[in-house]
């Protein structure tokens, strides 16, 4: 018998819809609401080509995020950068 992972109750877009968490998600729409123009469209370009973010982008990004977040109640905050290319 496979052992049970909650996490799989929240997968697909119709359960993050029915759950709330899609509300707590930092999308591009939230993205385009919250970082300067310059930054948005620098990001989703970089983003596109799938290249490496500058620190200039990344510091932006952070505390856009980090406003947001704490905007939305969030007492601690972390923030990671997880390389995803060798």
């Amino acid at each position: 018998m496979e052992p049970e992972r909650p996490w799989h109750r929240f997968t697909g877009p119709d359960r993050l819809r029915q759950s709330g968490l899609r509300e707590n998600v930092f999308s591009p729409a939230i993205q385009r609401q919250r970082l300067p123009k310059d930054v948005y469209k620098k990001l989703s370009k970089t983003l596109a080509k799938g290249e490496a973010l500058d620190t200039t982008l990344a510091d932006a990004v952070a505390l856009a995020m980090k406003e947001w977040a704490m905007g939305k109640g969030a007492t601690h905050y972390a923030h990671v950068f997880q390389p995803l290319t060798g």
